[in-house]
């Protein structure tokens, strides 16, 4: 049997808003982050960072691929609010440590977090960041 490693993937995801090339926080679409995980991930951690200065929300979510073209949604359970789904809706202007878990074993190209604000328009102050963890099986 494989063994499991411990791994610390770091910040995964910081955005800003508004956008004006596509690089922040846009609303009511999804701007998907870096990659991360690559390898036979069989679970991550996702720890949530949000505030909200013009937007109202944000909705989150994780998606994995098997070969870094086509990104599937992910099942993710928020162990704030023990609620398993695909998407998840915040409107507290500001959340520390709200883990998200998804297992995303197969995934063999890695797991992403997208995200998009919901409500009024982005501002300056509207910052997303995500740090995660998770386990890898040695191939």
């Amino acid at each position: 049997m494989p063994a499991k490693t411990f791994v610390d993937f770091g910040t995964v995801y910081s955005k800003t808003g508004p956008t004006n090339s596509g690089a922040g926080l846009t609303n009511n679409t999804y701007v998907a982050g870096s990659q991360f995980g690559a390898g036979l991930c069989e679970q991550v951690s996702v720890s949530l960072l949000l505030t909200l200065s013009g937007a109202t929300g944000y909705t989150v979510k994780l998606q994995g691929s098997i070969d870094g073209t086509t990104w599937n949604d992910l099942q993710s359970t928020d162990n704030s609010a023990g609620t398993t789904a695909i998407e998840h809706s915040y409107t507290s202007s500001t959340l520390n440590d709200v883990l998200q878990t998804a297992n995303c074993a197969g995934m063999s190209c890695g797991v992403r977090v997208s995200v998009k604000a919901t409500g009024g328009a982005t501002a300056s102050g509207d910052t997303a960041v995500f740090k995660a963890t998770g386990f890898q099986v040695a191939a």
